[in-house]
């Protein structure tokens, strides 16, 4: 899945998934409600794939930090939706 896209091409000094055009898996594949399949064409980014990311993410962020000597760090999360990020990313 780590394949490179021309037009926006990660650098690879960047830790990052790169999910090409058109690619998606089967609705059928998850655990998702009948009546929302209608509206479901593809499942992007399936929510294990983002859990995973949030937790090497907030490691990256430990390991920094405690290379930098910080050993305390205040979040203030102000958008309405960025809380389920923050929750994530916080466990």
């Amino acid at each position: 899945m780590e394949t490179q896209n021309s037009a926006y091409p990660v650098p690879e000094s960047v830790s990052a998934v790169n999910i090409p055009d058109g690619f998606g898996f089967d609705p059928k594949l998850f655990c998702l409600k009948e009546q929302d399949l209608q509206y479901i064409d593809k499942v992007i980014v399936p929510e294990g794939l983002i859990e995973e990311r949030c937790k090497k993410l907030a490691a990256d962020i430990l390991k920094d930090l405690k290379s930098e000597g910080i050993q305390e760090l205040t979040v203030v999360v102000i958008l309405n939706s960025a809380y389920r990020f923050w929750t994530l990313l916080h466990d």
